[in-house]
């Protein structure tokens, strides 16, 4: 018995003596998230190498407890690890916080429910946990109350490793992570059980790496060598308000409506004109035209009145502006009870919308109503999501749209993918985060999917985080949180395509079939054995 379980041993109440660590163990673990637990950039860019050692109290409750006791242990890991990553989700409610983070436990816990009945026993625990871990990590994700968040593997972000993603997404990330760490740890407490695990996991781990940066330097170098492109401009107000409930019920006077149209279009014409200004102050406006951006990308819930309404002056105003400066702009905003981006087109008329597809569930419509609204505050009306991921277009560029929380959806990226976009462009407001962080946490989920798609990305934000991000998931340019405004840059078209985009995206559900299948026969068989044991003279 190693000094490790000795400390572990049951207690005559029948509690182990330290399992109160296994919370603050999860609770390290989030501190590889971006956080508001550690300071500067230490908080928002913390060290990838932090995600593979954090997992070690987990994995080793795993392969050393008695079933009973690391269903516990998985359990109580899990409450402290999404404890400390959603922290912003105390904003709507200590309640609220509580019950996320409860459910959210339950993934590591059925994780080892489901690895226990497994053919193989505790020495293929390394990899029968990864399998199953994985597939239901991938399934959270899944569905109208999918919760894509916080996947272990998005730990990896500012790593070496996150180019896998390119081959099989986040979940690959997760299995390889959770299977090279079992099989470290295993070798380290018996080096006798199941001695190739830890070299073939490695092997695995390697030519996954390879194989995320030859797609995701494949993707880049394409990117850059198509002459093909435009100047993309994105702007940030931060003069957007939060949505919480209450503040949604109080309505927006004429006059801030008015203030924060004349702040967007302020630094639209910024965009446009800034420039031509330094040219001029520098006797170079004649010899260097400036570069005017084809496209002009507006924040999520930028306009607080449908540009279809001709008593709002923005809808005189914006189409002026775009026939002015011949640029388009896209613009979000509500459209009948649509959470909508409205693409305004040079000669001054509205062009081609986007709506809403992936709506957030008690955010933008409210389930299960008449119970939810005898204890919340809840919003008066539900959004209608739209029906369609058509790509739309400017100057003949093809771009896919995703409005907030639809950036973390792998799947709804490569649909755009898939029907043709050269470009993904977020819009969001997440000026309801304030300054956590979800800011930067939300602004990584468009990292991984310009590295699943090979696609360029350009986000707007209400109050942060704005910028570019490159298809190998670096970020080109930022425009820090709560400062207004613009970046312009020219984007080369993108070309689609990894091997997440062509098949390695099902590698998340086929661990969930594979780690299902695997369950049953294990069930069966030890029923079938216990059978033969009762029945036996």
């Amino acid at each position: 018995m190693t000094a490790c379980e000795t400390l572990v041993e049951v207690s005559g109440s029948g509690t182990p003596r330290i399992f109160w660590l296994f919370p603050l163990a999860g609770l390290l673990l989030s501190l590889a998230f971006p956080t508001e637990l550690l300071p500067g950039r230490f908080g928002d860019h913390p060290p990838s190498l932090l995600g593979w050692l954090a997992v070690l109290p987990l994995l080793w409750a795993m392969q050393a407890l008695p079933p009973r006791q690391a269903r516990w242990a998985a359990y109580l890991f899990g409450f402290g690890w999404y404890l400390g990553v959603i922290t912003w989700v105390r904003l709507f409610g200590l309640l609220p916080w509580a019950l996320l983070t409860a459910f959210l436990a339950l993934t590591p816990l059925l994780a080892v429910l489901v690895s226990a009945w497994m053919p193989g026993g505790k020495r293929w625990t390394p990899l029968t946990f990864a399998l199953a871990f994985t597939g239901l990590e991938w399934l959270r994700g899944q569905g109208m109350f999918g919760f894509p968040w916080a996947e272990l593997g998005s730990t990896q972000v500012d790593g070496l490793f996150a180019r896998i993603a390119a081959v099989g997404g986040i979940p690959l990330i997760t299995f390889l992570m959770l299977w090279v760490t079992g099989s470290l740890l295993q070798r380290i407490r018996d080096p006798k059980s199941l001695p190739w695990m830890l070299p073939v996991s490695l092997a695995g781990l390697l030519l996954a790496l390879l194989g995320g940066w030859w797609q995701s330097h494949a993707a880049y170098t394409r990117w850059q060598q198509n002459s093909s492109g435009q100047y993309v401009s994105v702007v940030q107000p931060n003069v957007l308000r939060d949505l919480s409930p209450e503040v949604l019920h109080t309505g927006v006077t004429v006059e801030e409506r008015n203030r924060r149209f004349q702040v967007l279009l302020g630094l639209s014409y910024d965009a446009c004109f800034a420039q031509a200004k330094l040219q001029a102050a520098h006797g170079q406006a004649k010899t260097a035209p400036p570069a005017i951006p084809h496209l002009i990308v507006w924040p999520e819930s930028a306009l607080a009145d449908p540009l279809d309404d001709p008593t709002q002056p923005a809808s005189s105003t914006l189409p002026a502006f775009c026939g002015i400066t011949r640029s388009y702009v896209l613009a979000g905003g509500p459209f009948g009870f649509a959470n909508a981006a409205q693409l305004v087109e040079p000669p001054g008329v509205l062009g081609e919308r986007y709506e809403k597809t992936h709506l957030v569930p008690f955010g933008e419509f409210v389930p299960f109503r008449p119970l939810i609204e005898r204890y919340y505050t809840v919003r008066a009306y539900d959004i209608q999501p739209g029906r369609s991921r058509q790509p739309l277009r400017a100057t003949g560029h093809a771009f896919g749209v995703g409005i907030c929380f639809e950036s973390t959806f792998a799947d709804l990226a490569r649909e755009s993918a898939r029907q043709g976009a050269q470009l993904l462009v977020y819009i969001t407001n997440d000026a309801w985060f304030h300054q956590t962080a979800a800011v930067r946490q939300h602004y990584n989920e468009a990292r991984f999917r310009a590295l699943e798609t090979g696609l360029p990305v350009a986000r707007a934000a209400a109050t942060g985080i704005s910028g570019f991000i490159a298809p190998d998931g670096r970020s080109l340019d930022e425009i820090p949180t709560y400062q207004p405004g613009t970046r312009t840059r020219f984007f080369h078209d993108g070309t689609p395509g990894t091997l997440t985009t062509s098949g390695g995206w099902l590698f998340g559900p086929c661990c969930l079939c594979l780690a299902l299948a695997l369950a049953l026969v294990g069930k069966l068989f030890m029923h079938r054995c216990s059978s033969n044991i009762t029945t036996s003279p």
